[in-house]
C-alpha cells in the first residue's frame, strides 16, 4: 500500500505508475474529486477510480460540444 498527498497529482501519478507495470495512467480532476484512469493491458479498456471514494454515478460530468 502506498501513501501520498492527493493534493499533489504528480505524486499520485508516480505512485500509481509504480504499481501498474508501465500502463498508461492519467490523474485529473479537482482535489475533492480526483480521478485516476488506468489503461488495461489489452489497451482496449480503462479503469476509472474516484479517489474521494464516492461512486462515479454521483459525479457531475461536463459535456463538451
Amino acid at each position: 500500500m502506498w501513501r501520498t498527498q492527493l493534493a499533489e497529482p504528480e505524486r499520485v501519478l508516480d505512485a500509481v505508475r509504480a504499481c501498474t507495470s508501465n500502463r498508461k495512467v492519467v490523474v485529473t480532476g479537482a482535489l475533492d474529486r480526483r480521478l485516476v484512469l488506468i489503461e488495461h493491458e489489452t489497451h482496449a479498456e480503462w479503469t476509472i477510480a474516484d479517489l474521494s471514494g464516492q461512486p462515479l454515478v454521483t459525479r457531475v460530468w461536463s459535456a463538451r460540444g
